[in-house]
């Protein structure tokens, strides 16, 4: 006896339901999954250690050889206002060149607070340097024979800024020089501002925070890799 039309057609109809279901059950984690890693990858050429004149004199004076030390400090702002607003994928303290490359990314969704906090009418652009960055090296200058100790911060601004996007996120590789970390280092800190905001305003705070470096962290120590090596001789 064959199938009365109308039933047959709720049944294609009902096949077709789940069939959708499946697509959206599997669909949404992988969209998740995607977000998660694989658009928080940085591009290629900002992945590793960049040329510039400092690396390359260094690499020469010392028989084509660096130190390149590094720390797990936390990779996000964790404020109640800023939490997970900048992320860093990695931080290198170039010893022999007293350089520090690290590569801050934030998520579109980043500008948009930014630009809403900051009482911006036009979005801000992703492809251009939108925050200021100070990266403050607190040394310790205790004289001797002091009971309490005193620590001094030494202010460092960037010298340079490579920027690179993809669909959700701006990449910013930033080098620091004259970061010399055997100055009796304590602590580094990379204080990140809006930057239109006033740099002479006393009040001027920054947006997010990030520590880089404690002098009671475990420091690794690495030597250059062969395609850094092939890098900076080219």
């Amino acid at each position: 006896m064959s199938k009365p039309k109308s039933s047959y057609t709720l049944w294609i109809i009902g096949k077709i339901l789940r069939f959708l279901c499946v697509i959206v059950i599997f669909s949404v984690p992988a969209v998740l999954l995607w977000r998660m890693f694989v658009s928080q990858n940085p591009p290629k050429e900002l992945r590793e250690l960049s040329d510039n004149t400092v690396i390359s004199e260094a690499f020469a004076a010392n028989g084509e050889e660096l130190t390149v030390l590094t720390q797990k400090q936390v990779s996000y702002t964790e404020g109640q206002d800023n939490y997970a607003y900048f992320n860093i994928d990695h931080c290198y303290f170039i010893k022999e060149a007293d350089q520090v490359q690290l590569l801050l990314f934030y998520n579109k969704s980043t500008l948009e607070r930014a630009a809403e906090a900051f009482g911006v009418d036009a979005p801000l652009p992703r492809d251009e340097e939108v925050f200021d960055l100070v990266l403050t090296q607190y040394v310790d200058v205790t004289p001797e024979g002091a009971e309490e100790r005193e620590v001094e911060g030494i202010a460092i601004t960037p010298t340079s800024v490579e920027i690179s996007t993809n669909s959700l996120y701006t990449f910013c590789l930033y080098t620091f020089d004259g970061v010399d970390l055997e100055k009796d280092t304590v602590v580094v800190y990379l204080d990140i501002f809006y930057g239109d905001a006033p740099a002479e305003d006393e009040e001027r705070k920054a947006y997010g925070t990030l520590r880089l470096y404690h002098e009671e962290s475990i420091t690794e120590e690495r030597d250059l890799k062969h395609k850094e090596k092939k890098i900076i001789r080219e």
